[in-house]
């Protein structure tokens, strides 16, 4: 090596979920390149995660690694993860909202900023990124890139997010827009088929309690008592 030569650090590749095709370009890539894949286990599958497994082992070298993240951590100033996401958040939200001059009442504002972060999903794909910084600043010796699955505003955030500690990218959005068309093709049919079969069989349905279920975000003390109260139905 030349004096004036630097050698290469480390690559490690945070990605939301992990999937069966990305598995095989990850895995062939890192065969010319330095690099590690730090997937969110809670966003991947089982069998995803084992041919992630199998690749290492057919390469000798660790390629795939579960991320570990949670946003129930202190940084280093004390202070919980979950008070970062949230000024990074607004941070991101302010700044959307100057650069579009979103103006009209107090309300309004509320409104669109309530839209961006919960139903184009800004506030699960900033949790990741907090949650991947808090990993990321113990590993400085390493060069870090976070790559968000594309969609409905993500660009946002790759715009308009301020971290000095990886790059943010996102992949292409076509697969995002395809799986939510198919979402709702896929609910019109089974509305479809209920009432066109199955209502038609079924005795009147009697007045009772409603249950009301609310999803969990992947990650946090939500995902943990989720997984919690999943392990004591199954037993």
């Amino acid at each position: 090596m030349q004096g004036n030569d630097v050698p290469s650090r480390h690559k490690i590749i945070w990605v939301e979920g992990l999937g069966f095709f990305s598995v095989f370009y990850w895995g062939f890539k890192s065969v010319f390149s330095d690099l590690e894949i730090r997937f969110d286990e809670h966003q991947t599958s089982a069998a995803t995660s084992w041919l992630g497994s199998l690749f290492n082992q057919f390469f000798g070298k660790k390629i795939f690694s579960q991320a570990c993240l949670s946003l129930n951590q202190l940084d280093a100033e004390g202070t919980a993860l979950y008070y970062r996401k949230q000024e990074l958040l607004s941070q991101i939200l302010d700044s959307y909202c100057r650069q579009k001059g979103a103006g009209g009442s107090v309300n309004f504002q509320y409104m669109m900023r309530s839209y961006l972060a919960s139903y184009l999903e800004l506030e699960f794909r900033v949790a990741f990124i907090v949650m991947v910084e808090y990993q990321a600043l113990k590993m400085k010796d390493q060069e870090h890139e976070v790559l968000l699955l594309g969609g409905p505003g993500v660009r946002i955030i790759v715009d308009l997010i301020k971290v000095n500690f990886a790059a943010i990218r996102q992949t292409s959005a076509l697969r995002a827009y395809v799986s939510k068309l198919g979402f709702v093709f896929f609910l019109t049919g089974r509305l479809l088929f209920n009432h066109t079969f199955l209502l038609l069989r079924r005795p009147p349905k009697k007045e009772g309690n409603n249950v009301w279920i609310e999803y969990p975000p992947p990650y946090g003390v939500w995902r943990v008592l989720f997984d919690h109260l999943s392990g004591l139905r199954e037993s």
